[in-house]
């Protein structure tokens, strides 16, 4: 290891960077080294998506005269600080620190201290690595490069999991992404049964999905998951769709995929119908995280589904699914008994539209209910029979269309 240089796994913006702050962080005596995970990266031969330097000192002072900085932003909770340089390169600066956990599944108490201490806090030994930047050396109080030689995730503390059982969602992050083994399998499984979550707030375990659905192989985590028995799996979930569905699904999502987030939705979507469990389920319709969209199409799912496994015709699928939204008709698609419906549903929506109120007006009807009703009227029609009503139709029908209608309205 003693060939071994972070810089080396720096592009060529983050190596200028880098290279500047190590020679003022020698110029001001600082004692700083690169932590956690760009280490751990770099030592498997692959290059550091995120810089985080942990400094013994006061964060604000140091961040003061770094040369070439754009902008900062300080979190004065953690002495945290993200540092913009001028030329697009953005690295975290943080106070090296002890922390103490007042109990289990709280968040922990902070203080200044040592890099020994800042690694002692760390989750895994993978991950309590540092890269000393003034001597050029690592400091493996733990073995963690050992660890990562033979593919493997280990605690660093005896009640580390009890302690934040956050870290069992993010060893299972780390296991399928690395393709390592978990090391302390039997004592997750254990607090897992002990009910440990049950510590912390839905919303740190919605973070924590959100994390996992994050991850390039996110089936993989939320499979390791249920494997494990944190999440009960529905038994009906099907997260491939070869019918013609599948195919006709592109014409109605094309538009949305342009917004942001909607294919990460769309997994959250996936993982929801994926869940047998009303406690996780009541975890993605009521939290602080999730698009309003989103929600709503949770909250809503089972109540539409059952409308439309009871509809009727085409004008009832229409009115029933008009005003969904994407996920909405993202969780429907999975129901087998209701893939024709959503077919029909594509096809009506791509053709149908709304007879114009000037044209009713143009013909005599006055404004009011009288023209809400021929609307709906011709649009059932229309969407039953499948002819596209003219205003030729309109003009030579519309005494027969009112008297079905005061007759149907008169009849009760």
């Amino acid at each position: 290891m003693l060939n071994f240089h972070i810089e080396d796994f720096l592009n060529e913006e983050e190596g200028s960077i880098f290279n500047m702050l190590i020679s003022y962080f020698k110029e001001n005596n600082i004692k700083a080294y690169v932590v956690g995970g760009a280490v751990r990266d770099a030592l498997l031969k692959i290059a550091p998506k995120d810089i985080d330097i942990a400094v013994e000192g006061d964060v604000e002072a140091i961040i003061k005269n770094i040369p070439k900085v754009e902008k900062t932003v300080y979190h004065e909770r953690f002495k945290t600080s993200s540092v913009y340089f001028k030329n697009g390169i953005q690295f975290d600066i943080i106070r090296c620190r002890k922390e103490r956990y007042a109990q289990n599944g709280s968040l922990p108490e902070v203080y200044p201290s040592n890099i020994y201490d800042d690694l002692d806090r760390r989750d895994f030994t993978v991950n309590a690595i540092a890269y000393d930047i003034i001597n050029g050396c690592i400091i493996d109080p733990y073995q963690g490069v050992e660890h990562i030689k033979r593919r493997i995730i280990k605690k660093i503390k005896c009640n580390s999991y009890r302690e934040d059982p956050t870290r069992i969602f993010r060893a299972i992050r780390y296991s399928v992404r690395y393709g390592f083994s978990l090391g302390d399998e039997d004592e997750i499984l254990n607090c897992i049964q002990e009910n440990v979550f049950s510590t912390i707030s839905f919303h740190r375990i919605m973070k924590e999905i959100l994390l996992m659905a994050g991850e390039n192989r996110w089936q993989e985590n939320i499979k390791k998951c249920f494997s494990l028995g944190i999440f009960k799996p529905s038994k009906e979930f099907y997260f491939n769709n070869d019918l013609e569905l599948e195919k006709k699904w592109a014409s109605l999502t094309c538009e949305e995929e342009l917004k942001p987030n909607v294919s990460f939705n769309i997994r959250l979507c996936n993982i929801y119908l994926w869940m047998d469990d009303a406690n996780i389920k009541n975890i993605f319709k009521n939290n602080s995280i999730l698009e309003k969209s989103l929600k709503k199409a949770f909250e809503q799912y089972e109540h539409i589904e059952k409308k439309l496994m009871e509809s009727k015709d085409n004008y009832d699928i229409f009115n029933i699914l008009y005003k969904c939204n994407i996920y909405h008709l993202e969780l429907l698609k999975y129901n087998r008994k209701l893939q024709y419906k959503l077919l029909n549903y594509m096809k009506l929506k791509d053709n149908y539209k709304d007879i114009k109120t000037k044209i009713l007006l143009d013909l005599g009807v006055e404004k009011g209910r009288l023209i809400r009703d021929i609307i709906e009227e011709v649009k059932k029609v229309n969407l039953n029979t499948l002819l596209d009503i003219k205003e030729d139709y309109l003009r030579n029908n519309i005494g027969e269309i009112i008297d079905g209608i005061k007759h149907k309205n008169t009849q009760f």
